[in-house]
């Protein structure tokens, strides 16, 4: 059984050293890694929050959504800059749209972050 694992865990490493290397030779590889990381990452949200929304609200299956693709949008090095936040107001609740073009819409969006309000 540890040969098995062992072996597993030997071509998992090749697997993402080939993928490193590519990476840093082929602007092509980068990308096609990155779509790959997101719709995995949706993908495993998708399924958690299936069965995590049969069991609580809606509010807190959203913030159980930004837990899930935080590490996706830090894995991708996503940041934002806020500017203008000194005319957000903390009393009124306000509605952030996407044109949702590409699935990195939605990793996007749970990466936006204001903060000093």
């Amino acid at each position: 059984m540890a040969d098995l694992i062992f072996q597993i865990l030997n071509y998992l490493s090749l697997v993402v050293l080939i993928i490193t290397i590519g990476c840093k030779i082929s602007p092509r590889c980068l990308y096609y890694t990155k779509v790959t990381t997101i719709y995995i990452g949706l993908l495993y949200m998708g399924i958690v929050l299936s069965f995590y929304g049969l069991f609580h609200k809606s509010y807190q299956t959203s913030r159980m959504a930004k837990t899930l693709l935080d590490p996706i949008g830090k894995l991708l090095n996503i940041n934002y800059r806020v500017e203008g936040k000194e005319l957000i107001d903390n009393n009124k609740a306000y509605i952030v749209i996407a044109n949702h073009q590409h699935a990195l819409d939605i990793v996007s969006l749970m990466q936006v972050k204001i903060l000093n309000l």
